[in-house]
């Protein structure tokens, strides 16, 4: 019986602006009498949600339920510190790693964020995702794990053209077999959100505004409960 809910992401999913208390994980746990703990940390990359989600779900077994919100596939990040120590339990791990964005204006990220914009690639960024993501869903299927991922908005908004190349891919073919991963390629949570203002970003598919939370618990928690989810290859929303 699943008695503790597990998140992790970034902002889309631990936003400062909005109270803890009104976030989505919230409204979920508090509907299913679960205990909750929200893992994510604004400004991560999937790898950083990944990676810190693998190792929290070291402890975990079939009694937590893991809802993991993908990031944008352009973040990447760095270490900080030269001399961290992760014995150390004074130290997180969102301490330990810096994040990456386009907008980072740091001097000490220059140099790093300049050549990693400047050679991006978005297909190789994209199969490292999968890739990741099917090596922790792997995980959980062998240690009995309840799981959901999806990314909160559409990954490929700026390069639609890799999509019909990574569909043939694979690992993505692989991802698109398990009803426990909303498809990479082709949905979101933004495309599963009914017509609505459910943003306070002036852009499309924003941070998530109070009313936005409570309308994304909805819908994640018919995900969760139903696994009727679209993971066809070529098929869209």
């Amino acid at each position: 019986m699943i008695t503790h809910l597990y998140v992790n992401g970034c902002s889309f999913v631990r936003d400062n602006s909005i109270p803890l208390h009104e976030h989505f994980v919230d409204h979920i746990a508090q509907r299913h009498g679960w205990s909750h703990s929200n893992a994510a940390w604004p400004g991560s990359c999937n790898r950083r949600i990944i990676r810190t989600t693998l190792k929290h779900s070291l402890a975990f077994d079939s009694s937590t339920q893991v809802i993991v919100g993908l990031s944008v596939i352009e973040r990447t990040e760095i270490n900080v510190y030269n001399n961290w120590d992760p014995t150390d339990p004074g130290m997180p791990e969102a301490d330990w790693f810096q994040g990456i964005k386009s907008d980072n204006t740091g001097e000490q990220f220059r140099d790093y964020r300049e050549s990693w914009i400047r050679n991006f690639n978005p297909y190789g960024e994209a199969v490292n995702l999968a890739t990741d993501v099917l090596a922790l869903t792997s995980h959980f299927k062998i240690r009995n794990i309840p799981y959901l991922v999806y990314a909160h908005r559409d990954l490929f908004p700026e390069t639609p053209e890799i999509i019909p190349v990574l569909d043939s891919h694979p690992i993505f073919q692989a991802l698109s077999q398990d009803p426990q991963v909303v498809n990479l390629l082709h949905d979101s949570l933004y495309q599963r959100l009914s017509p609505g203002h459910w943003s306070y970003d002036p852009w499309p598919q924003g941070h998530l505004n109070q009313a936005g939370h409570a309308h994304a618990a909805d819908v994640i928690s018919g995900l969760i409960n139903t696994s009727d989810l679209i993971n066809t290859p070529n098929q869209g929303n």
